[in-house]
């Protein structure tokens, strides 16, 4: 992930850099393509080096080396990349309709955010025999159930959670939990407790999004503009200054769209905003 890059980047030394290690997964090439100053204080520049001094494929030690904040966004990266491949498939294949074994909060109230595990967090131990549902632990994700055939008419699609892999969250009583399974075993991870227990700087509990979330649209109205550069919104700033809003040119040949609406946490306005327009982001 953090060497991919993107496949339509064309320039830059970085660029090409990433380029070259998607291709031929030769650190030392790749490395030699950076500037001196991206090989002493990029994230990409430090993976780089550990793999050309200690051998190409001590990935686990690459990553050990980076600071402790860059380390958790990574993972954390990670979980949202399988949640959101995991979420697409589940909406190609079944569409917005609920099935037998869909997780639901226990509660019904509004899923926690994930709080970065620290660099001692590790999974409490755990009794063999006990039951393996996923409890509510204390400042862990909170309890989920799965629904019968018989729940489905009394719930909705925007009910439906889904988990971001950890050691501490259930998985879909269904054909989701596959492809969870699938995803983590391609990419040789393992999220067992006991995993997780050897590697405590890695180790996240998981935690739940909703698969479906409803903005709260305060109000939208079209403006009309002259000039492509002048601000169509009066910014935070200006509000403290007491500057005057900017005002809206009647005979203006642009149109623009202007939206206030909430989002939930962990929701992006620039997803909700690709949902209204079509576009990609």
């Amino acid at each position: 992930m953090l060497l991919s890059g993107r496949e339509d980047e064309h320039g830059g030394s970085m660029a090409k850099a990433q380029r070259a290690w998607r291709t031929e997964r030769d650190p030392r090439r790749a490395y030699a393509l950076l500037s001196n100053k991206q090989q002493r204080t990029t994230l990409e520049g430090r993976v780089l080096h550990t793999l050309c001094s200690v051998r190409a494929t001590a990935y686990q030690e690459a990553v050990d080396r980076l600071p402790p904040a860059s380390r958790q966004l990574y993972v954390h990266a990670y979980q949202s990349w399988l949640w959101n491949r995991v979420v697409s498939r589940r909406l190609a294949v079944h569409g917005l309709r609920l099935r037998s074994g869909d997780l639901v909060l226990a509660t019904g109230d509004e899923p926690e955010p994930e709080p970065a595990a620290a660099e001692d967090d590790a999974p409490p131990a755990v009794d063999d025999e006990a039951p393996t549902p996923a409890p509510a632990l204390p400042g862990g994700p909170p309890d989920v159930r799965a629904l019968t055939e018989a729940e489905l008419a009394q719930h909705t699609i925007h009910e439906l959670v889904l988990p971001l892999p950890g050691w501490a969250v259930r998985y879909p009583d269904n054909e989701t939990a596959d492809w969870y399974r699938e995803l983590l075993e391609a990419d040789g991870v393992d999220l067992s407790r006991e995993h997780c227990d050897s590697l405590r700087q890695y180790s996240l509990a998981g935690a739940y999004r909703r698969v479906l979330a409803r903005p709260d649209v305060g109000r939208w109205r079209i403006a009309r503009y002259a000039d492509p550069a002048v601000d169509l919104v009066a910014s935070d700033v200006d509000a403290l200054m007491g500057r005057t809003p900017p005002a809206d040119d009647p005979s203006g040949p642009y149109r623009a769209l202007l939206l206030q609406f909430t989002l939930p946490a962990s929701c992006y306005a620039t997803m909700a905003l690709r949902e209204i327009t079509g576009m990609e982001s």
